[in-house]
């Protein structure tokens, strides 16, 4: 999310990307840990999840930093 918050993407996009990238590590992880890619076949539904999650929090957080007073950025 780091890498991407400084591209053209809106808060919802990067919080969309950092969802389903999330959910890639976690099947990526369990695979190994399992010894097994079988558990793949579970990454479909995971990806809408956290496309749909991503949307959500993007969405709340956008909702919050507009309402947000104006600050300077810390460096």
């Amino acid at each position: 999310m780091w890498a991407v918050k400084n591209t053209k993407l809106s808060v919802i996009g990067v919080s969309i990307l950092g969802g389903v990238f999330h959910n890639i590590g976690q099947i990526s992880v369990a695979a190994l840990m399992m010894g097994t890619t079988r558990i793949a076949y579970y990454l479909p539904v995971l990806l809408i999840a956290g496309l749909v999650t991503g949307f959500l929090i993007g969405t709340a957080s956008k909702l919050i930093i507009e309402r947000l007073p104006k600050t300077e950025e810390i460096k």
